[in-house]
This record gives structure tokens, C-alpha cells and sequence, in this order.
């Protein structure tokens, strides 16, 4: 079998974190398998789907490096790949369904609905289409005609056992009684999403579907409609949802709300892509190992390793993985993705001279192994390009008022101002001279220092930061401290 898997979002918003986890399972699918991978675009909602909201979902999905196969704008043997250039085929296979006979129109105004689901309600029973248009009287059926009454085109759900074969839950088994005759076209001609999902993945030979669990009950109709169309179902894996930290499904309120916005972060796609294949699968012969590559993920990548239990969003795990692929970023490749967040805080010009971007390279280095996601840069970096430092914290204060430590600070300061080379064995043999001096060692020697210089407890290694800011910051940095 050919494995063909396919992407169908809906573009009427932005990507989040459950739409990129479908889109990265269902390509690692493809490439583990040789197969292919299907940019599909479900815009059946004429109303909500827009161009802007379709190119955003490309622009994520190139940033995450999943490229596609076959899509709305590459073509393929398939297509077209945008639902609503599929209207013709729709029609046709509509037309199928009349002459079997398991589709009928359905006459039912939304008022009618409302009042069938309130009565229903009140009554203690689910909510559900009753088939009363199924079983209409040809006199009747034939006087809604004559009125020009508008109508839907719903199938005819047969008594029995519904069967979805998962790959993740076995077999998953529904009542039909459970599943009313469900639209297929509206009013207005257009299609809805179960019957174009069905009519796609069959025609596009689409061999596995790969999606949330919450799709699972769509899917009872979907086999509903492979089966009447005489088609061979494609393979199901309905992976578990994904849940905010406090137990709720996962939302802007726990969580940020769109790919976009993890991407403003700096959050880097490598690590997203690495960090959601944990969400709800993991290799079971690497349970020990975190962080992967996009290389292994797919080498590794097994449906049989899905679990069924909702994953757990941990933000805080997140950005523990990112912070390891920023640790092992290229400097110049990550000074380069620094400067427009140093621009935009105006730390630097627009203009960065050769000169200066060793400058910014050498800043950045510092605070490498230190940050979480690229948005942390401008604030752990903003220390080495102000003039000035402002001990604002009680604590910091505390330190540098006592008495020690400043004689500490002024020993240091005046052999500094001899020190013609700040290269490591000087700073090194700077810091025995003043032990020596002063008689202390270790934290209570570098401590003090360290908060004259960044007003921090901790930080980049004291030798680099102090050749970092130079002589003459260093000097003023340790006056304004020794003064407090």
C-alpha cells in the first residue's frame, strides 16, 4: 500500500499547538514510511475561511520545516487541494448516493430543529435529528417541491453496528441509533465537512487519517459514507488531546494561543517540533533520551507508540527544550536572529559595522547557555549596553552596604585601573591579590563584585563579563556600588 496522509485545516484562524502536533505526526508518518504528505485546505466555511488565514497556515508550516507533496498551490495528481474548486466532484458523488437511495431531502426549517431539540430536552432524551423527512409521504414530499420549500440533502443512517478500526484504540464500536441522519449538502448547495472529508480522502487515495481524538465520532459517519460510496476505508489513529497544565483542554488561557505567537516568543521550530512529539508518543527504545532531531524523529516514529491518555501541555518543559537548542546554536547564527530584538529594545542602530557585530556577538555569548526563548535576550543583555546600573533589589543592597565587601570593591577597583590587559590569567591573578589582601575567598570574594557589575546573583562567568564591559564601566560600576 501507498501511505498517503494528509494536513486538512480549516483557515479560519491561526495554527495552534494541536493543529502543528496533527501536522507533524502526520508527516513523520510519511517520511518514516516513505510515503506522501498532503496540504488539503477545508475552507467548506465560505463565511469564516480566508486567503489570510490559509497563507499564515503555510508560513507556519514552512517555518516548522514540514514540507508538503502535493497541496493547493503545488499541485499533484489529486487535486485540486482547496475544497471549494472540489464542487463538481461533490456533485457527483452526490448523485451516487440518490440513485442508491440513501440520501433523502430534508425540508425541516431551523425553527423546526430548535423545537425538535427542546422537546427532546424536556423530555430527558439526546438531542438529535429525528428522520421525520426520511419517511415523508410522496404527496407531501412532491407538494414541498411545487413550493419551491428549500431543503438539505441528509443521509440515511442504517440500522446497525458502526465499526471504526483505530490503530491506536482497536476497535471503537457506535450504535447508530446514536448517529441521526446527518447533513450532507446545504440549502445553498454547498457542502459540509463530513461529506467532503469523505469524498476527498477517498479520492485522493488518501491511505491513513492521523487526527485528534475529538474527530473520532465524525468518523462513524465518515465510514458511514466510504462504505455507501464504495470505498475502501483508509486506516485510522485518533491521537489523545492535548491538555493545559491545570487539567482543561489546552487554550490561550493556559497556554499561548496560536503558533505564531510561540514563534514571536523565539521559540525555535526545531525545539517545538521536538518537544510536541512527546505529546502523547514517545520511542519506546529512547525513554531515557529528550531531545532529538528531526531526523531521528522520523527514523524512531511508530502510531503503535501513541498512547490513548490526553497529553499534558508543560510550558515550563518547553521552554527547557528550547533553551537546549539555543545552547547549541551557532554564535553567529544566533547573533544574527539577536539583532532585531536588540533594534527593536534600541540597544543597537540599524547599521551594525563588522566591529560591532563581534561587540554584540561577544554580549550574546554571554547570555547564551542563560536563556529560554529569543524574546529573554534583550533583558539579559541590556546590562553589557547601559552606561548606568541601578541596584534596585533590597537584597543586592544588602551585600554591597557591608562593610567587607565594599573594602572589597575598593581593593579590587584600584588594582583594576593598573591592569592594562583583561585577559583571564590577569583577572585570575587580580582576584588572589585582593584574597590575599582582604582575607576573603571563594563566594564572599566574587559575590560582591559580581552585584557592583550587574546587580545580579548570578550570571555569566565573572572573567567574561568583566572583559565584556571594560575597564572604565567596570571603574564607574564599582564607584556607584562602593557609594551606596
Amino acid at each position: 500500500m501507498d501511505v498517503r496522509v494528509r494536513f486538512a485545516p480549516s483557515p479560519t484562524g491561526l495554527m495552534h499547538m494541536g493543529n502543528a502536533r496533527t501536522a507533524f505526526f502526520n508527516w513523520l508518518f510519511a517520511r518514516k514510511n516513505n510515503g506522501k504528505f498532503i496540504l488539503r485546505i477545508e475552507d467548506t466555511d465560505v463565511e469564516r475561511s480566508t486567503d489570510v488565514f490559509t497563507e499564515a497556515i503555510t508560513q507556519d508550516l514552512s517555518w516548522l520545516h514540514l514540507n508538503w507533496d502535493e497541496g493547493y498551490d503545488k499541485g499533484g495528481e489529486y487535486g485540486p487541494y482547496r475544497q471549494k474548486d472540489r464542487g463538481a466532484l461533490y456533485q457527483k458523488h452526490l448523485n451516487v448516493l440518490k440513485e442508491k437511495g440513501v440520501v433523502y431531502p430534508c425540508y425541516c426549517t431551523p425553527e423546526d430543529l430548535d423545537e425538535m431539540r427542546k422537546n427532546q430536552i424536556a423530555k430527558g432524551q439526546m438531542p438529535r435529528y429525528d428522520s421525520r423527512c426520511r419517511y415523508l409521504k410522496d404527496s407531501q414530499r412532491d407538494q414541498y417541491e411545487r413550493e419551491n420549500k428549500s431543503f438539505v440533502w441528509r443521509f440515511a443512517v442504517p440500522k446497525s453496528t458502526i465499526v471504526v478500526q483505530d490503530m491506536i484504540r482497536g476497535d471503537v464500536t457506535f450504535d447508530s441509533d446514536r448517529v441521526s441522519d446527518f447533513v450532507l449538502t446545504k440549502s445553498s448547495g454547498s457542502v459540509t465537512f463530513h461529506f467532503a472529508v469523505a469524498v476527498d480522502d477517498a479520492c485522493m487515495k488518501i491511505s491513513h487519517v492521523i487526527r485528534g481524538e475529538d474527530h473520532l465520532t465524525n468518523t462513524a459517519k465518515h465510514v458511514l459514507l466510504f462504505d455507501a460510496l464504495s470505498y475502501e476505508r483508509p486506516k485510522f489513529a485518533h491521537m489523545p488531546m492535548i491538555l493545559g497544565p491545570d487539567g482543561s483542554k489546552l487554550s490561550k488561557r493556559n497556554g499561548l494561543s496560536s503558533l505564531a505567537d510561540y514563534r514571536k516568543q523565539g521559540f525555535l521550530p526545531e525545539a517545538i517540533l521536538n518537544y510536541m512529539s512527546f505529546l502523547g508518543w514517545a520511542p519506546q527504545k529512547y525513554e531515557d533520551k529528550e531531545i532529538f532531531s528531526l531526523g531521528e524523529l522520523s527514523k524512531y516514529f511508530d502510531v503503535g507508540d501513541i498512547g490513548k491518555s490526553p497529553s499534558m501541555f508543560d510550558f515550563v518543559k518547553l521552554k527547557w527544550v528550547n533553551s537546549k537548542y539555543l545552547s547549541r546554536l551557532d554564535i553567529d547564527h544566533l547573533t544574527t536572529m539577536a539583532l532585531p530584538l536588540l533594534r527593536e529594545s534600541e540597544f543597537i542602530k540599524d547599521d551594525v559595522s563588522e566591529e560591532n557585530f563581534v561587540q554584540v556577538k561577544n554580549i550574546v555569548a554571554l547570555v547564551q547557555d542563560q536563556i529560554n526563548s529569543l524574546s529573554e535576550l534583550p533583558s539579559l543583555c541590556e546590562m553589557y549596553f547601559k552606561d548606568t546600573l541601578t541596584h534596585e533589589d533590597p537584597e543586592v543592597k544588602v551585600v554591597l552596604e557591608e562593610r567587607t565587601n565594599k573594602e572589597i570593591l575598593l581593593t579590587f577597583k584600584e588594582i583594576l585601573k593598573d591592569l592594562e590587559e583583561f585577559s583571564d590569567k590577569n583577572l585570575k591573578e587580580t582576584f588572589k591579590m585582593v584574597q590575599k589582601k582582604i582575607g576573603v575567598k571563594g563566594k564572599a570574594l566574587y559575590l560582591p563584585i559580581r552585584l557592583a557589575l550587574s546587580s545580579k546573583m548570578d550570571g555569566a562567568e565573572l572573567y567574561k563579563m568583566i572583559q565584556v564591559l571594560g575597564k572604565k564601566r567596570c571603574i564607574d560600576r564599582i564607584n556607584k556600588a562602593i557609594l551606596l
